[in-house]
């Protein structure tokens, strides 16, 4: 997957891509972007500049697109949510952004829901709320 360096400024590159231009999020899925963001977080889980940049990008592409939250969902990508939540539990961007992540590759996927408590996920934020309880970003 490559440096910390690389990993996250390309994440930063996708999410412009994301924000700035007509939807691409189903092309990006459709090319690898979901695999290739879960390998970065698996392959730099110790960095929380990249986790809390690949939490926030699952979270966009999930975003508007049941096509996506399930694809992200059968990549593993909430398992690799849940792992940077248990990772970085001291961090408020990682807890932040994981936080959106689940709820957005949850919503209106029933099956999403289901994998998410399976993987821990509720305890997980549940943990980020109490770990961070003045932080309106993780309390939201």
């Amino acid at each position: 997957a490559g440096s910390e360096k690389v990993q996250t400024q390309a994440g930063g590159v996708l999410k412009v891509m994301m924000v700035d231009r007509d939807d691409p999020r189903e092309q990006i899925a459709e090319l690898g972007g979901i695999e290739l963001v879960g390998a970065a977080m698996r392959e730099l889980a110790a960095s929380v500049g990249v986790q809390a940049q690949a939490c926030s990008l699952l979270r966009t592409i999930a975003e508007h697109s049941d096509f996506n939250k399930i694809k992200i969902a059968a990549a593993g990508g909430i398992e690799c949510v849940v792992v940077a939540m248990r990772g970085h539990t001291g961090s408020e961007e990682v807890q932040k952004q994981a936080c959106e992540a689940l709820s957005h590759i949850a919503s209106r996927v029933a099956n999403n829901k289901i994998k998410i408590v399976e993987a821990g996920g509720v305890e997980s934020v549940l943990a980020a709320m109490r770990g961070h309880e003045s932080s309106a970003g993780v309390q939201e």
